[in-house]
Order: structure tokens, then C-alpha cells, then sequence
């Protein structure tokens, strides 16, 4: 019955989807993890601008997200997510996406996901919030000599997104460092990530960061972003990312 309901709830969120990532790598959604079932992450991001000029973009954006493991059925998950935009007219925000994890669908299969993002309640106006922005993902493990996760993502979107509605995304994470919990069990402790997507849109872009977990379910991760776009958020920025698990 736990699991109708859940199921019940996604698909009542993806009609009524706003602004907002799912379980993403750094800048872009362009990973394939899905949040497991009955546990939630906590999220709160910053992009600091690197110059004080008003032509460059906000000075500071800060949002504040929950993504919830939604259900799991015979190797499909699905999530849902909120979230809340400082400094936004329409600040709050909803995003979901389902997928299989890496082998689920056959021998040595990509992990496969699809999702919806930037889906927002402002739909006329200078500032469209309804980007519509609909991904496909495939993900795979690297050759032990080379590691790290590879993902590849195709989206498409409304014009509210910008010029170019149409893209492609890459993703490339890899763990640098693992550690031991209380329990004897491995995880990840130091991660490099790298991600783009391509376009002159809201999303067109790229950047490269460091994770550190401070314990299995509390993380940190920071690097630079720079933006296609120059007239969303100016050249480049700085991000800040803390991840709560629950």
C-alpha cells in the first residue's frame, strides 16, 4: 500500500512540475543516480558571483531543495523533488524523473534514466518560468584502468529556456578517495566531477568540482561554473553545494 501511494504521488507531481533539479552531478542533471526509497537529501546550493559589476548577474542565488526516493518497482526507482529560489517571484519549485540503475535491464546494460526539470508556473511574461525541459540519460562504469561513472543526456525544452531548445548533456564523476563507516561498509570520501550541456540557454554550460563527505550522508562539494549565455548569471561563478541525507 506504502508503495501505491508513492507511486500515486509521482504521478500526480509530473503534472505539476516547476523549476527545479532532481538528483544531479554538479551544474547540470547529467547523472543517473535516483534517490532510494524512503530516504530524502536535503539540499542547499550557492553560485556567488566573482565580480561586482551589476552587468554580470545577481550577486547571489541560493536554493534550498528536497528530493524524496519516491518508489521502487522490480529495478525501476522513480523520485520527486521540491525546491525554493531566494530572491524569485515564483520561488517555489517541483522536478521527478524514473530510471534503471546500471545492469538492472540486462547483462552489462547503461543505467537508463528520463526526467523532467524547469517546469515552472510562470507561463507568459518576460521571465517564463515553464522551460518545460524533458532528458534522457544513459550512464555507465569505465574500465577499472580508466574508473569513474560516464554519463551521456539528450534534452529538450520549451523556448522559454533560450534560443536553443535542444542539446545534448556529458557528465564524469570519479572517486579519488574512499573511507569506512562505523560498520566496516566502504564509501566514497573525496570525488572529482565535471559536467556541460550545450546551448545558448538557460542551462548551457559547464563547470568541475571537489566532494568531500564528512560522514556517509553528509557531503560538501564547491568549484567553478561558467555559462554559454553570458546575460543569465555573466561569465562564470562560483558554486557551493551542501547535501543532507535523511
Amino acid at each position: 500500500m506504502k508503495r501505491f501511494f508513492s507511486l500515486i504521488l509521482w504521478a500526480l507531481s509530473s503534472f505539476f512540475l516547476l523549476e527545479a533539479t532532481p538528483t544531479s552531478l554538479f551544474w547540470t542533471n547529467c547523472n543517473t543516480d535516483i534517490q532510494e526509497m524512503e530516504t530524502a537529501l536535503l539540499t542547499y546550493d550557492a553560485f556567488l558571483r566573482t565580480c561586482h559589476s551589476p552587468k554580470k548577474g545577481r550577486t547571489l542565488i541560493q536554493d534550498f531543495g528536497c528530493t524524496v526516493g519516491a518508489f521502487s518497482w522490480n529495478g525501476l526507482q522513480g523520485e520527486v523533488g521540491a525546491d525554493y529560489l531566494t530572491g524569485e517571484s515564483y520561488p517555489f519549485l517541483f522536478n521527478g524523473k524514473i530510471g534503471f540503475g546500471e545492469g538492472v535491464l540486462f547483462e552489462n546494460a547503461p543505467a537508463v534514466n528520463v526526467g523532467i526539470f524547469n517546469v515552472g508556473t510562470r507561463t507568459s511574461g518576460l521571465r517564463r518560468t515553464n522551460e518545460n525541459i524533458v532528458d534522457f540519460l544513459f550512464g555507465m562504469s569505465l574500465p577499472q584502468k580508466i574508473g569513474g561513472v560516464l554519463t551521456l543526456g539528450f534534452f529538450s525544452g520549451s523556448s522559454a529556456m533560450g534560443k536553443n531548445r535542444k542539446g545534448v548533456m556529458i557528465g564524469y564523476s570519479r572517486t579519488l578517495r574512499e573511507a569506512t563507516d562505523s560498520h566496516g561498509k566502504k564509501y566514497d570520501k573525496w570525488l572529482f566531477m565535471a559536467d556541460y550541456a550545450s546551448g545558448k540557454n538557460s542551462i548551457g554550460g559547464g563547470g568541475f568540482s571537489i566532494k568531500y563527505y564528512f560522514t556517509k550522508r553528509i557531503c560538501l562539494q564547491t568549484g567553478p561554473i561558467w555559462f554559454i549565455d553570458w546575460a543569465t548569471y555573466g561569465k562564470w561563478r562560483w558554486a557551493l553545494q551542501i547535501d543532507i541525507e535523511i
